[in-house]
């Protein structure tokens, strides 16, 4: 057996054990968590023939509507579907990942390479089913693309990867606009190294990338134009998103900060990959690039102030290549003595891993282990044990009563952001507002259009069920009382008096016709939750 086979046999195998590790930490967990729960009723009604921004409320781009679509379509709906893509995602992504790191760095490093970037994985999934994580595949793409359109001097095969990068440069785009950074940092780093000494070179990439880029960004424009929702479109995607990115540069750099101080040990490795890289005079094309892209992808990630988990995954990329980077230097005298002992080379491999245990993970690694024993899908008799996500005990009893007092051809609300619900109990909202709380958000919806609306839909639908959720509707970066209003009248006037909500009016026609139309029947969920029924008397 030749050396470069078995190293992609260890690479391989190495690669499904971490995407089991990282789906069994992270992507299998309980109750869709409040962003999956949207997408997957978002695909579900796609499905069932609704146009997004006009049928349904969402702020996300569309990209991850149709993948959680085209995931529930795989097993009619069944969660199967979504786990599937994401398996496929993952393993694509660690593959490219090492295929590209294989060819720029030694093996070892690619090796840690891996390694690490699953760890984050696991660290900032939260649960799985997230845009930016769907995005690092095509992240991967992008790059292995700009890698190749650098060691060829072919015009037609330079148009070729030109364009898809812009097709890719587009999915990310689609998916959620700012993180298009990589695409940006491409576009500086050419500006260095082609525009002067390769101009036709230049020209081309840059017409083809364009190109690439408006094929899928028309083709939705005139979707959406042609089903008359291209105003609703740009309303929940353009005007939402900026008004809730607008946190002041404090916040901004606070998430940068806390950021870099919570993993301080990978920064530092980091720094040293840039202090080597000025050092270098034939510079390294990829290192080049992500020492370009991590910065931009940081502010990027930062833009909205809020220090979510899982907006740290679209810097993985150009993070772990400059980390492994000056590890590189450290190992590649190593690999020349053991390049041909594979015993040798497998010796140096447990040591490495080791090595990176006691410097990076500590004890966050046995953790990890421990879960992945407590959560594989097949006990030690190979008995199918079930995936986590049927177990639904958190909310069992508000699934149950809306079972009980429905039937899947009735229609529920859900006051607050629990659109998994919907999902679980395998019905529809009343209005297409499925989730509420960001109606509520400072300066978007100003003149009470969209309440309004949710309002008109209620009254015309006359949901079976309505459950107020508002206990556990929070968002910390507008606050408790600002989040949503509890339907019960006492506490929306404790609500009142600490908001600054001003269409109060609105509000009080709510309440008012669900006081006159619908009876209190229950509490669920710790007694949180309001449960009324509609009263056909």
């Amino acid at each position: 057996m030749s050396i470069k086979i078995y190293k992609y046999i260890i690479a391989t195998i190495l690669i499904i054990f971490l995407v089991l590790l990282i789906f069994t930490n992270s992507i299998n967990t309980l109750i869709p968590s409040r962003d999956s729960g949207t997408f997957l009723y978002a695909g579900k009604e796609i499905l069932q023939g609704k146009i997004p921004y006009k049928d349904f409320w969402e702020h996300k781009t569309p990209l991850i509507f149709l993948i959680n679509a085209f995931a529930l379509k795989l097993f009619n709906g069944d969660f199967w579907g979504l786990w599937i893509i994401e398996l496929i995602f993952l393993f694509l992504s660690l593959l490219l990942f090492f295929i590209l790191t294989n060819k720029i760095f030694i093996f070892n490093n690619s090796i840690i390479g891996l390694i690490f970037i699953s760890y984050y994985l696991i660290k900032f999934l939260e649960g799985g089913n997230r845009v930016e994580e769907f995005a690092i595949l095509f992240q991967i793409v992008i790059l292995v693309l700009f890698y190749n359109s650098h060691n060829t001097s072919k015009i037609k095969s330079i148009k070729i990867y030109s364009f898809i990068t812009g097709v890719f440069t587009a999915f990310l785009f689609l998916l959620r606009p700012n993180l298009i950074g990589i695409f940006l940092s491409i576009l500086i780093t050419n500006s260095f190294l082609l525009l002067k000494d390769n101009y036709k070179k230049y020209i081309n990439n840059i017409i083809f990338v364009i190109l690439g880029i408006s094929l899928p960004i028309i083709s939705i424009i005139v979707f959406f134009s042609y089903k008359s929702a291209i105003i609703d479109f740009f309303d929940q995607t353009i005007i939402f998103n900026i008004i809730y990115s607008d946190s002041n540069i404090e916040k901004k750099i606070i998430s940068i900060l806390n950021f870099i101080r919570t993993n301080y040990n990978v920064f530092i490795l980091t720094f040293i990959g840039y202090i080597l890289l000025l050092k270098e005079k034939k510079k390294n094309i990829i290192v080049t690039l992500s020492s370009i892209w991590l910065p931009i992808e940081i502010i990027f990630s930062s833009i909205s102030g809020r220090e979510y988990k899982h907006y740290y995954l679209s810097l993985l990329i150009p993070l772990i290549i400059l980390l492994i980077y000056p590890l590189n230097k450290l190992f590649s005298k190593l690999d020349k003595i053991t390049n041909k002992n594979i015993f040798k080379i497998s010796i140096l491999n447990v040591f490495i891993i080791i090595s990176l245990y006691f410097i990076f993970f500590n004890k966050e690694i046995i953790k990890i282990f421990i879960n992945f024993d407590e959560k594989k899908p097949f006990d030690r008799n190979f008995n199918f044990r079930s995936f986590l996500y049927n177990n639904f005990d958190e909310h069992k009893d508000t699934i149950s009563i809306i079972k009980k007092e429905t039937t899947n051809y009735d229609k529920i609300i859900i006051w607050g952001s629990e659109p998994s619900l919907y999902l679980i109990s395998n019905r529809v909202s009343a209005s297409k507002y499925f989730y509420q709380f960001r109606l509520f958000h400072p300066n978007y919806d100003v003149d009470g259009h969209h309440i309004n609306r949710f309002i008109y839909e209620v009254k015309y639908n006359l949901p079976k069920l309505i459950i107020d959720a508002s206990e556990s509707t929070y968002d910390k970066d507008i606050g408790e009382y600002s989040a949503l209003p509890p339907l019960d009248k006492e506490k929306m006037l404790k609500w009142k008096e600490k908001s600054n909500y001003k269409n109060y009016y609105i509000l009080d026609e709510l309440v008012n016709f669900i006081e006159e139309n619908y009876l209190f029947i229950s509490k669920t969920y710790h007694n949180k939750w309001l449960v009324y029924k509609l009263n056909n008397l």
